[in-house]
């Protein structure tokens, strides 16, 4: 949960993200599977918010942290 009260859920078996208002309302999803920016191999429930708003999303299919400072 954001600091905003955004809630960011990883989807792992669909390799993506998916965002919600602090009401539980979806908004947003993003990502697709492959290896690429924006990608995701195997997202594993690891989604943290900085306090500026950027998104970090752990990839632990290929091991790498993602940064989305600008979220769809």
């Amino acid at each position: 949960v954001a600091p905003d009260g955004w809630v960011y859920v990883s989807d792992y078996n669909n390799k993506r993200v998916q965002k919600f208002t602090p009401n539980g309302l979806f908004a947003v999803t993003w990502g697709t599977a492959g290896t690429g920016n924006g990608q995701f191999s195997a997202t594993l429930g690891n989604v943290a918010v900085a306090p500026d708003g950027s998104v970090y999303v752990v990839d632990g299919g290929i091991s790498r942290i993602q940064k989305f400072s600008e979220v769809p």
